[in-house]
């Protein structure tokens, strides 16, 4: 017998519809985070270099952490309508959902710590400490 709180719940046409389309959006926006990480535009040494720290222009690595926090939020929504919809299906699948959508978050949370991490670096390499001041953009560190 089905006891289930959940199974008890009907789920909307409407947000099964939003449920499906977050994995779909979700999934445009992972690819179009792929070729980011293979096609780099040629970065001219005032830009890039070992002077600077940095290997590829700053807009593309911020461009592909937007498009992978993007991904990732889409994938919560997903991953929370699936463990939904499990648990609304069996009583005794529950556990299933349930196991589902924890690895989905724990993945979500690791992914979004380490996008955060590079999108930080592409920020910070705008800046320069001398011992004393930081100095922004282009300009050169002045001390007083």
């Amino acid at each position: 017998m089905n006891t289930s709180l959940l199974t008890q719940i009907q789920l909307p046409v409407v947000a099964r519809r939003w449920i499906g389309l977050a994995a779909i959006l979700g999934a445009v926006f992972a690819m179009a985070e792929l070729p980011l990480y293979f096609v780099v535009p040629a970065c001219d040494p005032p830009i890039c270099g070992v002077e600077t720290g940095s290997l590829m222009p700053d807009w593309l690595i911020l461009t592909r952490t937007l498009f992978n926090f993007l991904a990732l939020a889409l994938f919560l929504v997903f991953m929370t309508g699936v463990r939904f919809l499990i648990a609304r299906a069996d009583a005794r699948s529950e556990w299933f959902g349930a196991v589902a959508g924890t690895a989905g978050v724990a993945w979500t949370i690791v992914d979004m710590v380490a996008k955060g991490l590079e999108g930080s670096s592409a920020i910070m390499s705008l800046f320069r400490f001398d011992g004393h001041h930081w100095c922004g953009g282009q300009a050169a560190c002045v001390s007083s």
